[in-house]
């Protein structure tokens, strides 16, 4: 009986873990956080990139966040400056670091759309 009592332990607390995103953690960087992925704490919480700019350069911040914080600007403090930063959120493992995937297919879509024009 013990042993059930343990393996549904184990279980429950496997499936707890996996309902947890896996994001990408940084604070005010000045390249986008595509390294230090730590797990969400919270089942609920979503991965963020926060994007702004201090004295002309782009500052970045990731991390885990509650649903309620995104799409909302904050401001930071930086060095002796304060930031507005814009906060995107997205609920895929990664995924708070991956611009380069969407530029990739918006890149895709244009040659695509190039080549296609020039068979008409």
């Amino acid at each position: 009986m013990k042993f059930l009592f343990l393996l549904g332990c184990v279980a429950v607390l496997c499936v707890s873990l996996a309902a947890c995103l896996e994001c990408y953690h940084c604070i005010l960087s000045f390249s986008r956080c595509r390294s230090g992925a730590k797990n969400c704490t919270k089942s609920d919480e979503l991965c963020y990139e926060r994007v702004g700019k201090a004295a002309g350069v782009s500052v970045y911040s990731s991390g885990c966040i509650s649903p309620s914080s995104c799409n909302k600007t904050v401001e930071e403090g930086f060095q002796a400056l304060k930031v507005s930063l814009s906060t995107n959120c997205c609920s895929q493992d990664r995924c708070n670091g991956s611009s380069h995937v969407q530029s990739s297919l918006l890149l895709i879509f244009a040659l695509t759309s190039l080549s296609l024009a020039g068979f008409r």
